[in-house]
């Protein structure tokens, strides 16, 4: 039994609590600086991993890069399973207790995923003796990233529950900037190979996990004995949290893996770049809720419900807010942006990223509800609707990829993302009365869908669609609209958020 964590979930839809203004500015507030840490580590992944990618297609050619890509999404998904939850679990739990309880979640979690982890290396190294050429290779090489990914997440679950921000998004960022900053000097100095760059990728999570050790002990340092949570006890609560990372994982990888089964290896290096580039916006999305599942759980653990479904609606304007700009330049000139990266063999590919862009504009619009609902302790839910999205999108791909190939791979990870947040949705407003539904919200949606529409259509007449002077028009117009749109229309706790950072900003500098 878990206990106290099906507490949480039984709130419903009720009439709203007093406002709690602190409660809300005090989520936020970590909410935001958690974020820009984390975004920091991600514009660094960002700013290299787009050339990054560029550069190893050219170098590689399409078939040795679909072979790196396939390995290591492979590799990505193995190690995801191996998670079984265990770092949602300890950062939701660690948020939700206190003292020694917390840590007994931690360490029954850390000991967990030493063991899976290492079962997935062995998964993976099976795999690699099975296959055969360049995927053979990449897939050897990389097989201990499984367990170094897997032990990493439970480590940093902990860590972000007990808001040490610094050393997981330096973590990250070190990570970030070793893995892809090797990569492009392989390439440059003509050493690029699918065996150095998976080494490359294995390294740099090795030395990222080297950086959490101290921390997490620090962490884990308790006085008096601290007993495990029951393994038992343990897996009730994380296994349904493990299907909903796997079903998310699978929405951004099994379309890699299953194009590089069922239509080739050509068909994973046409497709997986511009995933690369979509995945941008889902970065954005997963910055913003870095931190999103502690304070959601605190909340809910208060019953400030109401105080919750501000800070969701926020974060969700927020990531609209910055998401809009680059898929509106993406969909209204996709062969420009995709010709300048990636060569004229990506010309005949901007239907793939238009499909693209629809699936990755319904997840930012509907905002962090699959954490809302682990937050809520709604595991049975996380479960049912995780098993229905994975068989949704397994065979949607089986049955488009044969036919369409890479094309066919964006259309179900498209539909997958719709039934997923669609799902996920109406769980957290049955359960919770929580939604994005909120008057700045839908001025800021609707300004930025008036831009995007107004400066494609400008754009189209006047012959720049296929430039990529198009593309930046399209997202300054955007950009633009979205940005007044939000100052416009900011509460009265967003404004004392950026208060609070201004203020803090100057305090640093002054020192």
């Amino acid at each position: 039994m878990i206990g106290p964590a099906r507490d949480v979930a039984v709130a419903s839809p009720g009439p709203p609590e007093p406002p709690s203004r602190d409660a809300r500015l005090e989520g936020l507030g970590v909410a935001a600086r958690g974020s820009l840490l984390r975004a920091a580590a991600v514009v660094i992944g960002g700013v290299l991993a787009i050339p990054a990618s560029a550069l190893l297609v050219r170098a590689l050619g399409l078939e040795q890069f679909g072979a790196l890509a396939f390995a290591l999404n492979l590799v990505a998904l193995l190690a995801t399973l191996a998670d079984l939850g265990v770092s949602t679990a300890v950062s939701r739990m660690s948020a939700f207790h206190q003292g020694s309880e917390s840590v007994g979640w931690a360490r029954t979690g850390a000991r967990l995923t030493v063991i899976s982890g290492s079962v997935a290396m062995c998964v993976c190294i099976g795999l690699g003796l099975a296959a055969s050429g360049e995927a053979r290779i990449a897939l050897l090489v990389a097989a201990p990233t499984a367990l170094v990914m897997t032990v990493r997440g439970a480590m940093a679950g902990l860590l972000v529950a007990r808001r040490r921000v610094v050393a997981v998004e330096g973590s990250l960022a070190v990570y970030q900037l070793l893995y892809y900053g090797l990569a492009i000097i392989a390439v440059l100095l003509g050493l690029a190979s699918v065996g150095l760059v998976a080494a490359a990728q294995l390294g740099a999570y090795i030395v990222a996990l080297g950086l959490l050790v101290r921390p997490w002990r620090t962490a884990m340092t308790e006085p008096g004995s601290v007993r495990p949570v029951a393994v038992r006890s343990f897996l009730l609560f994380s296994t349904p949290l493990l299907l909903a990372g796997l079903s998310w994982l699978i929405l951004q990888r099994s379309d890699v893996v299953m194009i590089g089964l069922l239509a080739g290896p050509r068909q994973v290096g046409l497709y997986a770049p511009i995933l690369r580039i979509a995945d941008l916006a889902s970065m954005i999305v997963s910055v913003l809720g870095s931190y999103y599942v502690p304070i959601a759980s605190s909340l809910a653990a208060e019953g400030l419900l109401g105080d919750l479904r501000d800070v969701y609606t926020t974060l969700a304007k927020w990531a609209v807010v910055l998401v809009g700009p680059m898929l509106a330049a993406l969909a209204a000139c996709p062969t420009a942006i995709l010709t300048a990266l990636f060569g004229p063999s990506f010309e005949n590919a901007g239907a793939i990223a238009r499909v693209l862009v629809i699936g990755y504009l319904i997840n930012a619009m509907l905002g962090n509800n699959a954490l809302t609902l682990t937050a809520l302790g709604r595991s049975r839910q996380i479960g049912i609707r995780s098993l229905v999205v994975i068989g949704v999108n397994l065979a949607v791909n089986a049955l488009l990829i044969p036919r369409f190939g890479a094309l066919g791979a964006a259309i179900g990870t498209t539909v997958a993302y719709a039934a997923f947040n669609a799902a996920n949705s109406w769980f957290i407003y049955r359960h919770a009365g929580i939604h994005p539904i909120r008057r700045d919200y839908v001025v800021v949606v609707t300004a930025g869908t008036a831009a995007f529409a107004s400066s494609a259509f400008c754009v189209g007449v006047a012959g720049l669609s296929q430039r990529l002077a198009g593309a930046v028009v399209v997202g300054l117009v955007t950009a633009g609209a979205l940005v007044v749109s939000w100052a416009v229309t900011t509460t009265a706790v967003e404004r004392g958020l950026l208060r609070g950072l201004v203020s803090s900003f100057r305090t640093r500098l002054a020192i």
